[in-house]
């Protein structure tokens, strides 16, 4: 059974916080955190535990004289929905651990993260194989950065007449070409 959530809307910081004690100090509820809204200096305290207890602690904050001048909004989920918990346990959340506060997880959860680690790792094998793969392809194909003068014999090394005899290489004036003349004389 899921437990129920509260929120406490406070203006400030230091009254957010004083909110989050009388609330943990009226009943046993477990504090999720709290979360500095944006703008006009809001902050909300996240409590969770029975509905009876997050429903009397919420009561007790917003109710207390040293929060009444500086409260703004208060609600309590009996049962919230688990979509709800990407909106509860945000990075913005500040206080308890993520891992402490979440609710207990079911068997189900569980097994989906089982499953979905066991993919993580099929895909981690296949990306390995793939890389491997193409190591073996480097190596078997010449490199990029050998030099020209390496090259083997009847290898093309001039890129205007790809004749193997010809002395010039890539890069080099086109005059060296021993073709030159003749490519000269067809355009």
């Amino acid at each position: 059974m899921r437990q129920a959530a509260g929120f406490i809307e406070m203006r400030g910081l230091t009254a957010a916080i004083t909110a989050a004690d009388i609330a943990l100090k009226a009943a046993n509820v477990e504090l999720i955190g709290l979360e500095l809204t944006r703008g006009m200096g809001y902050a909300v305290v996240k409590i969770q535990g029975d509905v009876g207890a997050v429903k009397a602690a919420v009561d007790a904050a917003t109710s207390a004289p040293e929060t009444v001048n500086y409260f703004v909004a208060k609600d309590v989920i009996a049962r919230p929905s688990k979509d709800l918990d990407k909106l509860m346990y945000t990075e913005e959340t500040q206080g308890l651990k993520k891992e402490e506060a979440k609710p207990k997880e079911t068997e189900e959860s569980k097994e989906q993260e089982e499953v979905k680690a066991q993919e993580a790792d099929a895909s981690k094998e296949e990306a390995s194989e793939e890389a491997e793969d193409s190591e073996e392809k480097e190596e078997a194909a010449p490199s990029k950065d050998q030099s020209l003068d390496e090259k083997e014999e009847g290898e093309i090394t001039c890129n205007l007449c790809l004749d193997p005899e010809c002395p010039r290489h890539k890069g080099e004036p086109r005059v060296e070409c021993i073709h030159f003349a003749e490519i000269v004389e067809n355009k």
